[in-house]
């Protein structure tokens, strides 16, 4: 059941994911759209990984990113279904969490060579220091639930 559920996040993630970077693609061009005092939408495409690091022009660089990301989301699927029976239910759903928005990204690295990222956040005039997106989002609550498990809920 456990497995049908991870299944079912996996897929919820990619498609929220690629349905609303494909109404960005559509709708946004290279306009702001400022939502509220908190958020606003700008499209970027980042050739880089996580907050635009490594980002570069160079296609073998580009390449070299796009094969090391999916050697790492495959190796997390096989671990992750492998060991099914042995993780907590934070642990698979922060697994599925990170795989989910993994492929989303992965799928928009095979299509167009980069990620569509358009999310900042801001209070004010502090602004978060990266751009990103609903799979970056789902990415990094999947990594803050994997660290909640290993550092506090194992430690009772």
């Amino acid at each position: 059941m456990m497995k049908i559920f991870s299944s079912i996040i996996i897929l919820f993630i990619i498609i929220s994911d690629l349905f609303t970077k494909n109404k960005i693609l559509k709708t946004l061009g290279d306009d702001l759209y400022i939502v509220n005092n908190y958020l606003i939408f700008n499209k970027t495409l980042n050739k880089g990984v996580a907050f635009s690091l490594l980002e570069s022009e160079s296609k073998y660089i580009n390449y070299t990113i796009t094969l090391i990301v999916t050697i790492i989301i495959f190796i997390l699927i096989n671990y992750l279904y492998k060991n099914f029976e042995n993780f907590r239910k934070i642990e698979i759903f922060g697994l599925s969490m990170i795989i989910g928005g993994g492929l989303s990204n992965l799928i928009d690295r095979f299509y167009d060579h980069s990620v569509v990222d358009f999310i900042i956040i801001h209070y004010k005039n502090i602004f978060f220091p990266a751009i990103f997106n609903i799979a970056d989002l789902f990415i990094s609550l999947g990594i803050l639930l994997i660290f909640l498990n290993y550092y506090v809920l194992k430690s009772k």
